[in-house]
């Protein structure tokens, strides 16, 4: 940097040095030189050294200025009467001081003047280099729409170099522009406004691209100017085209779905629906676009809405059934699903509704299904509790004959005690005591083989089910005893309570059961022997055992009993253990058969733990 004093900047390279140092040499000397020609007196004294100063510092700065200046002073004084010596004569004092002081102001304005030139040079070489280097192409125009003047990427974007874009009309690379388009821009330049624009380039090829232009006007010395930039686009207008190409899909898309899109905004207002939407509803868009839920929603209150609106502001996914009312009156049901999402700072909800008409009817006909096989299962399951009885007929009149023989001989007994002189009342109490108890034992065995056959709906009672098992045995101990079976018995006494129908677990246990003494009936080489566990499975299950000592079971028919019509006996008719299972996994619990060691079959089903017990 020049200082204000007479500090002389060097520039880095010496060669430069040399070079403006050297130039005022020679033209200082050359100067003094010209001296020698017979020239006026005083017009070569002082007159060409003045050039030579200029010259100096106009091109090599303060520096030089002052070396010519000082050699210029030198030879002046040498040359200035009296002559051939460096004194000057007193009428040559002024001058020669006003010679020296003209050639100091002489070099500062010169040196000044080159560096205003530098700095404009350099400002433009400045200029030149970012205009150059602009991703944008420039151009400047004329009054008369000629170009004057265009950066590097104008002539890279164009084809063209600088020199055949220079006196260009516009027209002759945008194939777009015409004079009245054109005319009404430049007005509005004119105006003062900076017009943006989009249009199309062609190059020097022939291929086109579209350009957004931005161009104002400017005066300098007098004359108006036109500054276009222009922007290839082409980019720009592919993402735009694959947008509204992806918008065009995604509407299609949207379009065509079975669900019925809504999206809203803050208020719930509807922004925009898809065809389905209207179609569902018989709305046209137009009409759906500002309505609120509530207006075509049967179900929605303002509380709901509120609690709706809070889970979704959380970030849930909001599933929730309702009713929509069409345009016509008529409702149908509806699953939303929906979801809230920010977009450009303002909150949005898309709300996804599918049409469940049709579930909603299957759902019905299932349960009417279900209703339907449920009485049919049970009504099959009285028949089975029928079939079973049946095969235990000569159980039952025996187990109600022994207490009506009871009662027939006790009631004999009292009469004679009664008819002893003197009465035997004692006695006759005794015995009348025993026709009391033997009538109860009998109803008690026909109330159990009226539940077993009675029609009626399964119920879900809380149950004991070490008392079931001890119930169904009691019915059965005839049966037992008759085919000589070893009944063993172990069961935990802590047990909770299971929730199911008693008169269908009873048939499940009776079935067991009579399972266990068919298979054994015909084992004459080792005991008969019959064990009944109850255990607690695990923290939320019962589980109950009936084991056998009979032919048992191999791996293929473990599960193949449970088979509906599938029997291992003459004249069995294969439905007991199915309708056992049936039974069991309607109460949510599951029946397994598995061979005992070393004889036997061992079959097991497990039943949920009562809820009440669970807490």
């Amino acid at each position: 940097m020049e200082r204000a004093d007479l500090t002389v900047h060097l520039p880095g390279k010496t060669g430069d040095v040399l070079e403006r140092y050297g130039l005022a040499l020679v033209s200082s000397g050359l100067m003094q030189l010209l001296h020698l020609l017979p020239f006026p007196e005083g017009a070569a004294i002082y007159q060409l050294p003045l050039a030579a100063v200029v010259v100096s510092a106009w091109y090599g700065g303060r520096g030089p200025g002052f070396f010519a200046t000082l050699i210029c002073a030198v030879g002046a004084s040498w040359f200035v009467p009296p002559g051939n010596s460096f004194e000057v004569s007193s009428a040559h004092v002024l001058p020669f001081s006003i010679y020296i002081a003209l050639c100091l102001l002489l070099t500062e304005f010169s040196a000044g003047r080159r560096r205003v030139e530098q700095a404009r040079r350099a400002g433009e070489d400045r200029f030149r280099t970012f205009v150059d280097r602009a991703s944008d192409a420039f151009f400047l125009l004329n009054d008369e729409r000629r170009v004057l003047d265009v950066n590097r990427q104008a002539c890279e974007s164009l084809g063209f170099s600088r020199e055949e874009l220079i006196g260009m009309h516009p027209s002759a690379f945008d194939p777009v522009v015409d004079e009245p388009s054109l005319e009404g821009l430049i007005q509005s330049g004119g105006a003062g406004q900076v017009i943006t624009f989009e249009t199309r380039h062609r190059r020097k090829d022939g291929t086109e691209f579209p350009v957004e232009i931005r161009t104002g006007t400017f005066k300098a010395e007098g004359k108006l100017f036109y500054l276009a930039l222009a922007r290839d686009i082409s980019e720009r207008k592919r993402t735009e085209a694959e947008l509204r190409a992806s918008e065009a899909r995604f509407r299609t898309f949207v379009d065509h779905a079975t669900d019925a899109f809504f999206l809203q905004d803050e208020q719930l207002r509807i922004v925009d629906a898809n065809r389905q939407a209207c179609e569902s509803l018989g709305y046209v868009r137009e009409e759906l676009i500002g309505m609120h839920p509530r207006e075509f929603d049967v179900n929605l209150d303002p509380n709901s809405i509120t609690q709706l609106a809070t889970r979704a502001a959380r970030g849930e996914t909001v599933t929730f059934e309702t009713s929509h009312r069409r345009k016509n009156g008529s409702v149908f049901p509806v699953e939303i699903r929906v979801r809230q999402f920010e977009q450009g700072g303002k909150r949005f909800s898309l709300s996804l509704a599918s049409d469940i008409t049709e579930r909603k009817l299957a759902e019905e006909s299932l349960r009417a299904k279900d209703t339907a096989l449920e009485v049919a299962r049970t009504e099959l399951a009285r028949v089975s509790r029928l079939t079973t009885l049946g095969e235990m007929t000569t159980s039952i009149a025996h187990e109600v004959s022994q207490p009506l023989g009871a009662m027939v001989a006790s009631a004999g007994a009292a009469g004679r005690w009664l008819g002893a002189v003197p009465p035997a009342i004692t006695e006759a109490r005794a015995a009348l005591d025993n026709i009391i108890a033997d009538g109860r034992r009998a109803r008690e065995v026909i109330a159990r083989i009226r539940a077993l056959t009675k029609r009626q709906a399964p119920r879900k009672d809380s149950l004991d089910i070490n008392h079931e098992i001890a119930e169904v045995l009691a019915l059965m101990e005839h049966e037992l005893r008759s085919h000589d079976i070893v009944l063993h018995t172990d069961f935990d006494g802590t047990l909770p309570r299971v929730t199911g129908d008693r008169v269908q677990l009873q048939q499940v246990l009776l079935n067991l059961i009579m399972n266990a003494v068919e298979a054994m009936s015909a084992i004459d080489n080792r005991a008969r022997e019959l064990t009944i566990v109850s255990t607690q499975d695990s923290s939320h299950a019962v589980l109950v055992e009936v084991r056998d000592s009979g032919s048992g079971l191999d791996a293929e028919r473990a599960e193949r009993v449970f088979e509906a019509f599938y029997t291992t006996k003459a004249e069995g008719i294969g439905i007991g253990l199915s309708i056992s299972r049936s039974i069991i996994e309607a109460h949510s619990g599951r029946l397994w058969a598995r061979p005992n060691a070393p004889h036997g079959a061992i079959l097991q089903f497990s039943l949920p733990i009562a809820q009440e017990a669970v807490a």
